[in-house]
């Protein structure tokens, strides 16, 4: 896809993003983190998809290529812990969200 591509006017970025993951608690069993897991990857790949990004997921994480960026989305959870990254790629360089929130505001 290229970067001239427009982006649809509905979307936006999920919450997961931009939250701070620190003082959350994970679920009690694992059944319960690997739909937590489940639930907020399929929310960063249908995003992705929703502005119109080639998506793969391998494992805990989510990668998305497309308008000049490369993003790798990691959440998983753990016992005691929720472990959540974002890295963003603007043609090679890295970057940060406002790379993405320029991209919807199109």
């Amino acid at each position: 896809m290229n970067a001239t591509a427009t982006v649809p006017a509905n979307v936006s970025i999920p919450d997961i993003f931009t939250a701070n993951t620190y003082f959350w608690s994970s679920g009690s069993s694992a059944d319960q983190r690997r739909r937590s897991e489940e639930r907020r990857q399929s929310e960063a790949a249908n995003f992705f998809r929703a502005i119109g990004m080639e998506v793969s997921r391998r494992g805990n994480t989510v990668t998305a290529e497309g308008h000049g960026l490369e993003i790798e989305f990691h959440f998983s959870e753990s016992c005691k812990n929720v472990y959540k990254t974002l890295s963003i790629y603007r043609n090679g360089k890295k970057s940060n969200i406002s790379s993405l929130r320029k991209l919807i505001a199109q």
